[in-house]
């Protein structure tokens, strides 16, 4: 098996693209939560009863 072989070269340069871009969308996956999380808290800090005819 050849290191220097150019398709394995791709093929890697290509997963690092991957798993770069992967870590990227979990990252904002994980910021998009965060910001429900605290909308839906403040939601809840805020909450006003109306009255049942309303």
């Amino acid at each position: 098996m050849m290191d220097d072989d150019p398709e394995l070269i791709e093929l890697r340069r290509m997963k690092e693209e991957l798993i770069h871009k992967v870590e990227n969308l979990k990252n904002i996956l994980e910021q998009r939560q965060t910001s429900a999380n605290n909308l839906n808290s403040i939601g809840k800090k805020n909450k006003i009863d109306l009255p049942n005819d309303v």
